[in-house]
């Protein structure tokens, strides 16, 4: 269960319950180490407290995006499905017809890859590669665009055109899906870099487990290892 949020939140309880067992010691606790003080510490969890819920924050817009992106892929795939029927329906673009199916044939080959968890912590973001089944949203956007253009050469597309079909309705939805690839990357950045935080609070030189290790040292050498206080914490898991 290491590094999933119920780990983390089960080691910030544990470090809370440290905390308090040290607020009640008699005589009062001070430890050498002024960062482990019942105060410095109890505002130091409220910190990973923080940490938790702003990588929560993070991957729940990821969440929200994904399935949004995929969405609007499956929208600019359909509506161009429509519009290639209506170019071979009409013999005036007989002659063009040849070459905006190739490239909606390109458009139309594209998988979405699955939706895919956010990274664990620790672990690096790798842009998605293209491969023969699928490619990656910034080509099926370019592909778009380029069926857009493609319609574009066809004289009269336009006229009498769904309104849903037109090329200005399509090329609208390729600069939405160029927002949203943006705002993903975007997105993903802040969450690795919300998980690299939080890894360092938890697991780096002055993180959580090396705090509650010189609690349980400083309780031992003030208090004593037959003590009630060292008792109270050398069984608390780090």
């Amino acid at each position: 269960m290491k590094n999933t949020e119920k780990s983390f939140a089960d080691r910030l309880q544990r470090g809370r319950e440290m905390n308090a067992a040290t607020v009640g010691f008699t005589p009062a606790f001070t430890p050498g180490q002024d960062d482990v003080t019942p105060g410095k510490f109890a505002d130091f969890l409220a910190n990973l407290d923080r940490l938790n819920l702003t990588v929560a924050e993070h991957e729940a817009n990821w969440r929200t995006s994904i399935p949004d992106r995929n969405a609007l892929v499956k929208d600019i795939k359909t509506r161009a499905m429509r519009a290639m029927a209506r170019v071979k329906s009409d013999a005036k673009w007989a002659a063009k017809m040849p070459a905006v199916k190739l490239v909606y044939d390109n458009l139309r080959g594209y998988r979405a890859p699955a939706p895919k968890s956010p990274p664990a912590d620790g672990e690096k973001i790798a842009p998605r590669r293209p491969s023969t089944t699928s490619q990656s949203f910034a080509d099926i956007k370019n592909l778009a665009d380029r069926f857009v253009t493609s319609l574009k050469k066809l004289s009269g597309y336009d006229t009498g055109a769904p309104a849903d079909l037109t090329t200005a309705e399509i090329a609208s939805l390729c600069v939405d899906l160029a927002d949203l690839n943006r705002s993903i990357a975007d997105v993903e950045v802040e969450l690795s870099n919300a998980r690299s935080e939080r890894s360092l609070g938890y697991d780096g030189p002055a993180g959580l487990s090396e705090k509650m290790k010189s609690i349980k040292q400083a309780t031992l050498a003030q208090y004593g290892r037959d003590s009630a206080a060292y008792a109270a914490v050398k069984g608390i898991k780090l």
